[in-house]
Formats: structure tokens, sequence, C-alpha cells
């Protein structure tokens, strides 16, 4: 039905005629009656969009495929990551060992013990700023940003001969470098796991624990062969090629990435202007009436204001403060217990030989029990193999340290379950 356009002063032709046409005759004194009669009709072109159907959001199995080749190839990935990078810093203490013997062997055990620390404090804290950059950029430019900063450090590394290059070179940049590569390759499992997560995880971190086998090992032998300096570049090359394989492996969930960008379809107001509009020389332009959304920081500490996601963290923290620290001491341990100098080294790889299937299999027992309740078990098996085998027998008997170090393996990954 045509509108009815009634006013005083407006003769019937003009009002008989259509809007647009009626606009255009208004005369001048009428201005207001135009204004009035466009905010009609501009109001009632602005429609909100029809909440979507539940039946139409996806569903976790539409999101989260749980397996196929590109899933799988991510977890490879995600073990090429992480063999060099948490592998090398569980080999940290043997490279600790040899300085304090050559070239700091000026520097207290206290002072050398400084340069690991900075590199596996680095390598697990700096995930609170990368986690964040992730999800805004993704896994590509991290990973390859993360790439050159580790391999530079290695060949860096074999250069170095004084102790704040060993800090700046080992400490700070492999720090740095194992940060990028832990993050992403935690991350990125969970854009294409759900259900088997735990399972995913446990596989991925399996690279760890390789790394940490081969890199003892490897030192052991080029140490005396070819020196320190040819043997980080070794190290050097082997990560260029594994980290070059991992970067081709990983790639974002695109389902994830669908799943979250907002739908600038359902998330503005879609505005249907009527001829009356278009055809007016006081044209409207088209306004949302939806604030824009505030832009929020990479780092949010909302979630300490639960105090069960503060306990879990402090709880994690001290239990990773003890994991890594005994796991960095236990070459030094040896050593100044009297036991040869390659003990180390057989400790380093004889504990991420049998860690490997503690990496896989907690995970997998976390899917189908819970991972808290698994975490506990794990614990208990922590404190059982401290306090029934290193601290009576670890001293005096290199056997029972072997002991140790075999059974420590498989629970020193309870925190990824």
């Amino acid at each position: 039905m045509e509108p009815s356009f009634v006013s005083d002063g407006i003769p019937p032709l003009v009002a008989a005629q259509k809007p647009e046409a009626a606009l255009d005759n208004l005369p001048q004194r009428d201005d207001e009656a135009r204004e009035s009669m466009e905010s009609a009709q501009y109001s009632t072109s602005i429609q909100e969009p029809a909440a979507p159907d539940v039946e139409d959001l996806p569903s976790e199995s539409d999101i989260y495929p749980e397996g196929g080749f590109q899933a799988w190839l991510c977890v490879a990935g995600s073990f090429l990551f992480l063999l060099p990078s948490y592998g090398f810093m569980q080999t940290a203490g043997t490279v600790q060992s040899y300085l304090e013997t050559h070239q700091l062997s000026h520097y207290t055990t206290r002072d050398v013990g400084w340069i690991p620390s900075i590199y596996t404090f680095l390598g697990l804290f700096l995930g609170i700023q990368i986690g964040p950059l992730f999800d805004r950029y993704g896994p590509r430019i991290l990973g390859i940003t993360g790439s050159v900063i580790y391999i530079a450090q290695f060949f860096l590394l074999a250069q170095c001969k004084v102790y704040w290059q060993f800090v700046l070179c080992l400490g700070i940049l492999g720090g740095i470098g194992a940060a990028f590569h832990s993050t992403i390759a935690m991350a990125i499992v969970s854009n294409w796991f759900l259900r088997r997560r735990g399972l995913a995880t446990g596989i991925a971190m399996g690279g760890s624990a390789c790394g940490g086998v081969i890199f003892p090992i490897l030192l052991r032998s080029l140490y005396p062969k070819l020196g320190f300096t040819w043997a980080m570049r070794v190290v050097a090359f082997i990560a260029t090629g594994v980290l070059i394989l991992g970067n081709l492996c990983i790639r974002t969930n695109p389902r994830l990435r669908q799943h979250h960008e907002p739908n600038n379809s359902s998330n503005t107001l879609t505005q249907t202007i009527s001829p009356l509009t278009t055809s007016s020389t006081h044209h409207r332009p088209q306004q949302s009436t939806k604030p824009k959304p505030k832009s929020k920081g990479l780092i949010s500490f909302s979630a300490f204001t639960s105090l069960p996601f503060t306990l879990i963290t402090i709880s994690l923290f001290a239990l990773e403060f003890i994991i890594f620290g005994a796991t960095g001491i236990l070459p030094t341990y040896a050593t100044y217990a009297g036991f040869p100098t390659n003990s180390g080294f057989n400790l380093i790889a004889i504990m991420n030989g049998a860690s490997f299937f503690g990496r896989s299999l907690p995970g997998l027992a976390g899917d189908y029990f819970g991972h808290f309740n698994v975490l506990l078990l794990m614990i208990v098996f922590t404190l059982i193999s401290m306090v029934a085998v290193w601290i009576p027998f670890g001293a005096t008997n290199l056997i029972a340290l072997y002991i140790f170090s075999a059974l420590w393996g498989p629970i020193i990954i309870n925190m990824n379950v």
C-alpha cells in the first residue's frame, strides 16, 4: 500500500505522487516535515538479523577432526619442534658439566649453573607472551622466527669463550628460541584434537624424549673427537634440518579459525535503505547501532580472579620447579659424587629414553580417567622414587642412580597429561 502524505500546505496532486516525487515537491518551508518523514522511513528499514538456529551451530566433531592426515601431520610437526627445544633443554645439564671442567673451569658451579637456569626459565616463562601472539598471528610466522633465533644461538654458542657470551647465547637466545617452539608445539596440537588431546600431546612430547636421548650421546662422542666448537655446529645443523621439516608440517585448523572469527553478517545490523532515502537530497548515512568492541591486550590476568585456576597454576609452578631443577642438577650431582664423567651423559640419556612412554601413556590414560587424576598419581610416584631410591642410595651407588633415572624419566612429564 502506498503511504499517505497528508500535510498542511501540500497539494492533493503532490500527495498522490510517489514518495520520491513527493519529497522533491515539498516546499522549502516544510523542511521539518521532510526530516520527520525520512526518519520514519529510515527507522523501518533497519532489521535485526535472525538469531541462528541451535541446530546450525557447529559441533565439536565439526571443529576438531580428532585425526586425519593433516591433524597427525601437525602432531609430527610438534614432535620435530620439541626435539631440539625441549630435547636440548633436557641436555643442558651435560653442557653445564662440560663447561665447568673446560672453558669456565675458573668459575664456581653456582655461577655456571646460571647459564642453563636462564635458558630453562625463559624457555618456560616466555610462553605467557608467545601464547597470545600465536592466537593472533598463527604458527607460521612465529615458527620461522623462533627457528632463526634458535639455530643462530647454536652457531654463536660455538664461538663463545667467556662467561657473558655463554649467558647471552645459550641462556637468553636459546631460551627465547625454545619458548617459541615449545609454545607453538603445544598450542597447535590443541587446534586439531579435543577428546584425544592427551594422547596427541603425549606423542608430540615424545620429540623431547628423542632429543634428550640423541643430544647427550652425540655430545659425549663429539666432545673428545671434534671439540666444543664443532660439536655445537653439528647440533646446529641437526636443529636446522629438523626445524625446517617442523615448519613445513604445522598449520592452523581452518575450521577452528572460522569458528572463532566474528561473523560480520550476524554481528552488525542489516540496513535496507528504501527508495525514499536513497533518492532524497538529504541522504542519511548508514550507521551501526552496535558499539565497537574494545581492544584487548595480549595478556589478560582476569583468569587469576578464579581461585581454583590460581591454585592449579601455583601447584604446576611448584611441580615444574622440582622436576626441571632435579633434572638439571643430575649430571653435576653424579660428578660431585665421584662417579665417572660419562655417567652424567648416561643418566640424561636413560632418563629421556624411559620418559618416551611416560609422555604418551599418561596422556592416553588422562583422556579416559581424567587428567588431574592421572597427574595426582604420577606425583605420588615421583615422591616415592626420590625418597626410596635417590636420597638413600644415589650418592654411593651408581647403579641406584641409574635406576632412579629410569624411574624418574616416565614421571617427569606428568604435568603434560
